[in-house]
């Protein structure tokens, strides 16, 4: 008999399909409404430390309603219901973005608007991590979210190119009016990812007293755990990453001045990366482990800004630095994808099912947090240190951003153990192996296995294309021999006819110009010279 707490084999498959396409329709939503806040801001006016403001302030005020989160997932013990009810109220609180730049310019109500935002989906996180945790099985999760990831990208996308194509559309008719047909089109694709979450089923929720820890306990033993290592590693990333991370847009729009949709294009440029990608990182995660892809991924991501900070000081001006913003964000994407997937995947591996929703929630408070700090910074940096050694304050920012990266993934590379492979790896070898070895000999293979391919089907279209060519004319053939025929003999025929058309003066004009031809003195002439000089070769010869 089945147990009617767990979910069964149908119930199972349905909610991870309809977890995939939730995704995809959130996907969206994010395309079209958050990637575009940032550019929608700045064309409010915004100055660059308001927007270092809006970037991390709002996400540090939703991070604390992860507790919230918790404690209703706690008390209802109905995961899917506190899910979709707010759900339901972010997709609602998307429809005020169409009316500010018609009310108001101030930043304030956009930063009001959008931390309303981030509340209703931070109060979603526990519940829904602890939900889908559950749902997917262990040997299954690397594998699915990977898949998963890979579809909503994809959904991702195409919205953030439509969105951007729009843009450009209406940046010189009513840029307005451009940005209020994304922040609709974000509602609907909010609505229809808050129907398939409905359609989802939810295994039953069993809350143990005995494991309950509050967050001043969690924040105690954090340094002696290793989840607690985990936040502390992913929250000082997040904080080194958003010195610099809200101000890639602002250097794009403002200092270049690129149209939408160049800025669309740089967008697009990671999350077809991470598409092209996430497979081969789940590959390697299975092998390798969690942590350890981490770890890998965390020093690439130290990169990225740095990429940034030297095209801008070299190429600032040229026309092909869009292309090289273009190979920035690529290794964006390639290194993200690998962070996103092992981050997720680590905290389910380190964390057992009835602590779950409780350490999402405290671990994105401290996230959160680090966060905001990290966006104040980058915003006090770019308002106060001006220009130093000749570099524009926005470079040095990138700069900072950049060692404050590299520092953070060195420091924490031996804090945190790996829960699923158990031997000793070198973690060197293995940032060199999996971003450059594995990459450039995998790429050498996929081309040589293409032409081979492109090679073999052309020979089999050339041969198919000769064997219908050959069934097609072989029966035909001897008819088509037996009309030529017909022909010549019909056109030897009417040539005395056509003779007897010809006017005198073309006849004499033309015995004219071939008389050497039928001169037989000439011709005489001409086989005595031939007769002459081939005696005179043999003759030759014979000395």
């Amino acid at each position: 008999m089945a147990d009617p707490d767990k979910l069964t084999d149908e119930q199972t498959e349905k909610t991870k399909k309809y977890s995939i396409v939730d995704g995809s329709a959130y996907s969206i939503m994010y395309g079209f409404g958050e990637q575009y806040v940032t550019p929608f801001a700045i064309k409010l006016g915004a100055s660059n430390s308001e927007i270092g403001i809006l970037a991390s302030v709002p996400s540090f005020i939703g991070s604390l309603f992860q507790i919230i989160g918790a404690e209703l997932t706690d008390k209802f013990k109905n995961r899917k219901k506190i899910v979709t009810w707010f759900i339901l109220f972010q997709a609602i609180i998307l429809l005020p973005l169409f009316f500010v730049p018609f009310l108001t310019k101030s930043m304030l109500w956009l930063t009001f608007i959008f931390s309303l935002y981030l509340i209703f989906a931070n109060i979603v996180g526990p519940a829904w991590n602890s939900w889908i945790g559950d749902v997917i099985p262990d040997d299954e999760r690397a594998k699915y979210f990977s898949t998963r990831n890979k579809l909503v990208i994809t959904s991702m996308m195409f919205s953030v190119l439509l969105a951007g194509l729009i843009l450009n559309y209406f940046s010189n008719i009513n840029i307005w009016t451009g940005f209020g047909i994304l922040f609709i089109i974000a509602f609907i694709g909010r609505l229809i990812s808050w129907y398939y979450l409905t359609r989802q089923f939810e295994p039953k929720y069993v809350v143990d007293k005995e494991s309950y820890f509050s967050f001043k306990d969690f924040l105690k033993r954090m340094p002696e755990t290793n989840f607690g290592n985990f936040v502390i590693f992913r929250s000082l990333i997040a904080f080194t990453v958003m010195i610099a991370s809200p101000f890639f847009a602002v250097y794009m729009l403002k200092d270049l001045n690129i149209p939408y949709w160049q800025y669309t294009v740089v967008l697009l440029a990671p999350m077809l990366v991470k598409v092209m990608t996430m497979t081969y990182w789940s590959k390697y995660s299975s092998r390798f482990g969690s942590r350890n892809i981490m770890i890998v991924s965390a020093v690439l991501i130290a990169t990225i800004p740095l990429w940034w900070f030297l095209f801008g000081i070299f190429f600032e001006g040229k026309e092909f630095i869009f292309i090289l913003l273009i190979f920035a964000e690529s290794i964006s994407g390639f290194a993200w994808a690998g962070f996103e997937l092992t981050t997720f995947n680590y905290v389910l591996e380190t964390v057992s099912s009835e602590k779950r929703a409780r350490c999402f929630a405290y671990f994105n408070v401290v996230f959160g947090t680090a966060v905001m700090l990290g966006g104040l910074l980058g915003s006090w940096l770019v308002a106060n240190i001006g220009v130093v050694i000749g570099l524009k304050t926005i470079f040095i920012v990138f700069l900072v951003s950049a060692i404050a990266r590299s520092l953070v993934a060195i420091i924490f590379s031996h804090k945190m153990k790996e829960v699923v492979i158990k031997r000793n790896i070198d973690e060197t070898k293995l940032f060199f192996d999996l971003v450059l070895a594995k990459p450039i000999n995998s790429a050498l293979h996929q081309t040589t296995a293409t032409l081979m391919m492109a090679d073999k089907e052309l020979t089999k279209i050339t041969d198919k294309t000769q064997y219908v060519l050959t069934t097609i004319t072989e029966p035909i053939m001897p008819h088509v021999d037996t009309v030529i025929t017909h022909i010549d003999k019909g056109l030897e025929k009417a040539e005395p006819f056509r003779k007897s058309l010809e006017p005198k003066a073309w006849r004499k004009q033309k015995k004219k110009d071939y008389k050497h031809l039928v001169d037989h003195k000439y011709n005489k002439k001409l086989m005595r010279h031939f007769i002459k000089g081939k005696k005179h070769g043999s003759g030759k010869s014979k000395k």
